[in-house]
């Protein structure tokens, strides 16, 4: 009877301890739980100007006292503590930080008489600029940081979005959807507006002279200009296939005609000036201060006047799909071959400087003018790219269904 006793003791002892030990196992700050091994989830940051923002997941523990919140600059080898935040608050704002550095944060928990590991670390670049992005496939309108890596705002969409505008005056976001509606979404009171009647919208451009927005529709044969309100001001129809639309710094849009071999200069009161070019015009950016264009033709890119004289003119391997011009004397350039495979590169006034190779479908790039640097979409890899002016990617997005579009803001 006594063995029989020990051994059912022994049996519940044991029992006991698997508990108390699948209990520990349980507690997210436990080393030894499977999922987390003690280490604080769901750090995530933003940027915006020279603020870092950080979020977090914290546990459910009464003897929570405060998140500590360390840092490593790009040229610094090791963290070191920059803040104590108490619990409840989930967010912490590093703010004035310096451009073009790499900045890592990683967090941990502390009570009494105890302390968590730290999290894992995660990067950011931050910088002037955001860039928002058009998933055509996903329906989604998302906003990137400056480094291309994190997102800062994502709006669900719902239909299928092939290009983004900014108002960065009234903070109001436009889109064109190819389902024959714009999209007036105001950012700071997440109110939205639709309107509807447009057959197939592919472009969508804002004037911050005149406060338009224009809209290219109708198979790229018609463009229409809308007001603050998403009233019809203009409507021009004498367009043969609209290829490119880019507003000017001075005010008015340009707007390439490929079908008809010319340039359209249109005006705030909505009178046109036609030019008639060499070549079908493929793309189109703006010189600052209305200084004049870069055009891309077919396996050609030249700079032109708006006196209409043709500048300086580079050969291109392949036709390109867009351009992004900085000031008056660099464009980049992304192009794809008949397979969908591309490159880019950046032109200056002395020639070809940099080139960027194993692109997948490079739809859409942008300049950065506050480096030199670009944003390039690959449609069929789903991903968006951060480079520098040296052809160096800094960061990189992806899990994208279809990117088409992508905007400065």
């Amino acid at each position: 009877m006594k063995n029989i006793m020990s051994g059912r003791c022994l049996i519940v002892f044991l029992v006991l301890s698997m508990a108390c030990t699948h209990r520990n196992h349980d507690n997210p700050l436990d080393v030894h739980n499977g999922d987390t091994q003690g280490m604080p989830q769901g750090l995530r940051i933003t940027s915006a100007q020279h603020d870092v923002r950080l979020k977090w997941r914290e546990p459910d523990l009464e003897d929570l006292d405060h998140v500590l919140i360390y840092r490593r600059i790009s040229d610094e080898l090791e963290f070191k503590r920059i803040a104590e935040v108490a619990p409840g608050l989930q967010a912490y704002t590093d703010s004035n930080r310096q451009y073009d550095k790499y900045l890592t944060y990683q967090i941990g928990f502390e009570g009494a008489g105890w302390s968590s590991q730290l999290s894992d670390s995660v990067s950011i670049m931050p910088g002037p600029h955001r860039f928002w992005i058009t998933d055509y496939m996903a329906g989604t309108i998302t906003q990137l940081t400056y480094d291309a890596t994190h997102i800062s705002f994502a709006l669900p969409f719902a239909f299928f979005p092939r290009d983004v505008a900014i108002d960065t005056l009234q903070d109001i976001l436009w889109a064109a959807d190819w389902t024959g509606y714009v999209l007036r979404y105001n950012l700071e009171t997440e109110q939205a507006s639709w309107f509807s009647g447009f057959i197939k919208p592919t472009r969508i451009v804002f004037d911050n002279i005149s406060g338009l927005t224009w809209v290219v529709v109708k198979e790229n044969t018609k463009v229409i200009a809308l007001n603050s309100s998403g009233e019809e001001q203009i409507l021009l129809d004498q367009f043969t296939e609209i290829t490119d639309i880019v507003t000017a710094d001075d005010g008015g849009v340009w707007i390439a005609d490929g079908g008809a071999y010319s340039l359209v200069r249109i005006l705030a009161d909505g009178s046109t000036e036609t030019i008639v070019l060499e070549q079908a015009p493929l793309a189109l950016s703006s010189m600052s201060e209305g200084r004049g264009l870069w055009i891309a033709s077919a396996q050609l890119l030249q700079t032109f006047s708006l006196s209409g004289v043709y500048g300086t003119s580079y050969n291109l391997e392949n036709i390109p799909r867009a351009i992004s011009a900085i000031g008056d004397s660099l464009c980049w350039v992304a192009f794809t071959d008949t397979d969908h495979n591309g490159a880019a590169y950046l032109f200056n006034t002395s020639g070809n400087t940099v080139e960027i190779n194993d692109l997948l479908d490079p739809v859409d790039i942008l300049a950065v003018p506050s480096d030199g640097g670009c944003v390039i979409v690959e449609s069929w890899a789903g991903k968006v790219s951060r480079f520098n002016r040296w052809g160096t990617v800094i960061g990189s997005r992806g899990n994208f269904a279809q990117p088409e579009r992508i905007i400065l803001e």
